[in-house]
């Protein structure tokens, strides 16, 4: 692993020592000879106090460690990965491949699917830097890769296309162009697609979609596999022998042909072109021209690693050593101001020791291992007193630890929105009834919930655990059966908390009457819920466009 973004500043550092030592040894030596015309060193030694050549030496290292440093955080240490995303210029592409069982004619060799993999297949390795996608489609169209710049697995989801992949039978070509069109919404710029099929369409509606893609600012180029005279469909057994023929609903073998019409026209209509596929292949470069005409935009070009930059390290220690530097006297002992600008560093190390300790134990916390976030949760908070994030932390970690009483009290100290910061307060009075439910004190929990909603009135969670709470305190019975309120705490803040908005006035205590009315408004929203949720349960009728023809 390269741990130097520059290793060769490295080398700078013990060059500039030794030029360093060797210019103070040849300063020294000037030094000396310029003060002995002035009289004898032990008689001038006896005119400054004598720790004074110490903390010149002192201050000399000082220096010299401090550009050691600096030169180290030049040579740009790093170590860790982080993913960058990276942009370009160019045309997002969706290629549609029709997968319908008309697709296994044979009129195009080896098949019309076949024809089909193989066109598309050198229309990708053209559109290698540029963000592409892949449908497949019959009576219905899916998404089989979303927009990617990684065209070797695209491919590789064409080269695993089959017949009869997509459940719903038939052809439906506005399927693909409205998939297109919703999955290239949220993307400016022009883009394209690459539609191949034969052409036939059982259920409409394809040259209004064309024209909604146009409007989208999307062409449609449309590649027809097959012949205008057309073929049987051969029905295959597993082992790709032709057992019959496809026939339709009177018996008769059905014949599928090639529909340029209607592909001509879904071209036209969305400012794009048809071409028909031919054994040359030509026209896969002529829709990579076209593609090539259109005007590149911005666009995603995928995540690349990169080292984590740490110089910043280094750079805080220089600094740190370079103030140390002025705060060393040649006589005489420290002064109070330099005493108060160590103590001021120190406690500025011993806020970020803090912080660090609370990001670690969120990380912890993020990965379920509660014990080791309580422990970072209360360093941090011995750290740093004043700042409640710690506390709440730990709190909310015995809640999961299920420590029901030494979560309570942490959670009923920062309840106090005089000593707490509102957002954290309310949130503190939520899990302290939430808390108190668990442990089956049903009256105590309602008050807290009370309390938060007073802090919160738009908090829903909160309102629907005082529904819950005061069910409960009605039925002494189901408090065996405990039943479960909103029961994820309000977890663990990260950033500073924000200043509470102070300028609306909030009710001081909620009535029985104003419970029992929350209560009525949850119980008709449930009903409500239920009813909607057994309408969709309710058997679908089919769908009025299913196609006749399945093929």
């Amino acid at each position: 692993m390269d741990l130097f973004a520059a290793p060769w500043m490295l080398l700078s550092i013990p060059v500039f020592l030794a030029a360093a030592l060797g210019l103070g040894v040849w300063a020294e030596g000037r030094r000396r000879r310029a003060l002995s015309a002035f009289g004898r060193p032990e008689t001038l030694g006896r005119l400054y106090a004598p720790e004074t050549n110490a903390r010149r030496t002192l201050q000399t290292r000082l220096t010299w460690g401090a550009i050691s440093l600096l030169l180290f955080a030049l040579a740009g240490p790093q170590w860790g990965i982080e993913l960058i995303q990276g942009s370009g210029r160019g045309v997002e592409v969706i290629v549609a491949v029709d997968t319908s069982l008309s697709m296994m004619t044979e009129d195009a060799a080896p098949s019309r699917i076949g024809k089909a993999k193989s066109e598309l297949t050198q229309i990708l390795n053209g559109l290698a830097g540029q963000r592409v996608g892949v449908i497949a489609f019959a009576g219905e169209a899916q998404i089989q890769c979303p927009l990617t710049t990684d065209s070797d697995a695209a491919k590789s989801f064409i080269d695993s296309m089959k017949i009869g992949m997509i459940p719903q039978s038939g052809t439906a070509l506005a399927k693909p162009l409205e998939l297109a069109s919703k999955m290239m919404a949220k993307h400016a710029g022009h883009k394209a697609v690459v539609l191949i099929t034969d052409g036939e369409d059982h259920m409409g509606r394809s040259l209004e979609a064309a024209k909604q893609a146009a409007a989208a600012g999307i062409q449609v180029f449309i590649i027809g596999v097959g012949t205008p005279e057309g073929g049987p469909i051969p029905i295959k057994d597993p082992q790709g022998r032709v057992t019959s023929y496809k026939k339709d609903k009177t018996g008769n073998t059905v014949v599928s042909r090639l529909g340029e019409n209607g592909l001509i026209q879904i071209a036209k209509a969305s400012s794009g072109a048809y071409f028909r596929a031919t054994a040359e292949e030509n026209e896969a470069a002529s829709i990579l021209k076209s593609i090539s005409q259109i005007e590149a935009s911005k666009i995603q070009t995928g995540t690349r690693p990169r080292f984590k930059n740490r110089f910043r390290w280094p750079l805080v220690a220089a600094m740190i050593v370079l103030l140390a530097e002025l705060l060393v006297p040649e006589t005489g002992a420290l002064a109070f101001p330099s005493l108060l600008a160590v103590s001021m560093v120190f406690s500025g190390c011993t806020s970020e020791k803090s912080a660090l300790d609370l990001w670690r134990g969120n990380r912890e916390y993020s990965k379920g291992r509660f014990d080791e976030a309580l422990d970072r949760y209360s360093s941090a908070a011995k750290r740093s007193p004043s700042d409640p994030r710690p506390s709440f932390n730990a709190a909310d970690s015995r809640y999961r630890l299920g420590q029901w009483d030494a979560a309570e009290k942490q959670f009923s100290d920062l309840a106090d929105p005089k000593k707490t910061p509102p957002d954290i307060a309310s949130k503190a009075l939520f899990n302290l009834g939430d808390t108190l439910f668990r442990k089956g004190d049903c009256a105590k929990a309602a008050e807290a919930f009370k309390q938060c909603l007073i802090l919160d009135e738009t908090d829903e969670d909160c309102r629907f655990n005082l529904v819950k709470s005061l069910e409960c305190m009605k039925s002494p019975q189901q408090q065996d059966q405990k039943p479960n309120p909103q029961e994820q705490p309000k977890q663990n803040p990260e950033d500073q908390p924000k200043p509470p908005q102070n300028d609306r006035a909030r009710p001081k205590e909620m009535s029985q009457e104003d419970a029992e009315r929350i209560l009525q408004a949850i119980r008709e929203r449930e009903k409500a819920a239920k009813a909607h949720e057994e309408q969709n349960q309710r058997p679908k009728q089919p769908a009025a466009e299913s196609p006749e023809a399945d093929w």
